[in-house]
């Protein structure tokens, strides 16, 4: 009789056991022993748009890694196709470094192939003679060139010649011991952009020249390098073609 007893009151417990609310703990162990619930995978942001990268020497432009050789034929159109559809280009103000050692025909390409990408302007990076970096920026929607629009280039023999955008004689400085005469040619220049309204001033070289003399010469004319006063045509424009001294430049 005991026994039958004891053997309901067991049964009576194992009911309620399993009646009971599970705890706390119960629920975290049930949890760590169900398979993990499948989750959306969240989409990645955009990658943020960042500008080419740009150097050139003497033989090649690189566009972030991107070769293209000078010696091409259509080096600049090729440079223009890469840039075309690049983020932060069209519209916008585009960064590059040129060696010293470059010829200038070689910068000159860059700067058109920048133009016919749709880019708002330029700004060229060039170690200056001190070895600190020296900044040119060359605006694309720049004023409107007149017939006194003053021109400097350095040609062959290494003398600046400074004259009219409309072309007539060319008053020529000749080469120092140490390259071009920056002091009087820029003193040159300075005189022809006092005498005219125009705020831009056009840049060239000849093919044999190497950009940092042309740079140099740029800075020069902004008052830079312990020039002194800058000329009065705040603007520089760089010549797509070396000029001929004396004659009417087309300004781009």
């Amino acid at each position: 009789m005991k026994a039958r007893l004891w053997n309901a009151a067991a049964a009576a417990l194992a009911l309620a056991a399993c009646d009971k609310e599970p705890t706390q703990l119960d629920r975290l162990a049930e949890a760590a022993a169900s398979p993990p619930i499948p989750t959306a995978t969240a989409p990645r942001p955009p990658p943020i748009p960042t500008a080419p990268a740009i150097t050139v020497d003497d033989s090649a432009c690189t566009i972030n890694g991107e070769e293209v050789l000078f010696l091409a034929p259509d080096a600049r159109d090729r440079i223009a196709g890469i840039l075309t559809g690049k983020p932060l280009v069209e519209g916008k103000v585009v960064l590059f470094d040129a060696a010293r050692e470059a010829k200038t025909p070689r910068i000159a390409a860059v700067v058109f192939a920048l133009r016919k990408a749709k880019a708002k302007g330029a700004t060229v990076h060039t170690a200056m003679r001190d070895r600190t970096i020296g900044e040119l920026t060359l605006n694309f929607s720049h004023g409107a060139a007149s017939e006194c629009t003053p021109t400097a280039m350095i040609r062959k023999d290494g003398s600046i010649a400074v004259w009219s955008a409309a072309g007539g004689t060319a008053q020529t400085f000749a080469k120092g011991f140490a390259g071009p005469d920056l002091t009087l040619g820029t003193e040159g220049l300075r005189k022809a952009s006092a005498a005219c309204g125009s705020t831009i001033w056009a840049l060239g070289a000849d093919d044999n020249i190497t950009w940092g003399l042309t740079f140099d010469l740029a800075m020069r004319a902004r008052g830079e390098a312990d020039a002194g006063t800058g000329i009065k045509a705040t603007e520089t424009v760089l010549l797509n073609e070396a000029p001929v001294a004396g004659r009417k430049v087309d300004v781009p």
